[in-house]
């Protein structure tokens, strides 16, 4: 018994591969960007509107807040004011001088204590 595939058949599931393969690339790419532009940490201080953040990993990072910078707390636009130990997500650029330029600081719930 002998099967044929037709050239049709071919481009097809050829097409469908190259499709797969690109979105994939395409999420590969966006996760990294996002991942290198997210900063988690604790607020240490406030000084001048700007933070001073203890990252996830110990080290400090400083953020900078402009007058376009959302401040959000779940989904919706923060009404009350940062505080020194609130945890925020901080989405920005490090600039020339290596402080983060904040876009959106998302205020978190603390999160629960190391066992």
């Amino acid at each position: 018994m002998s099967y044929h595939i037709s050239e049709k058949t071919i481009y097809i599931v050829l097409g469908i591969f190259i499709f797969v393969i690109l979105i994939t690339i395409g999420g590969v790419r966006t996760y990294y960007y996002w991942t290198s532009v997210q900063y988690f940490g604790e607020i240490l201080e406030i000084n001048n509107g700007n933070l001073l953040l203890r990252g996830d990993r110990g080290a400090e990072i400083f953020v900078l807040i402009n007058k376009d910078t959302a401040i959000r707390r779940g989904k919706s636009a923060s009404k009350g004011e940062l505080q020194v130990g609130n945890y925020v997500v901080i989405v920005g650029d490090i600039n020339r001088e290596g402080f983060i330029e904040a876009r959106v600081i998302r205020v978190l719930k603390a999160p629960p204590p190391r066992k």
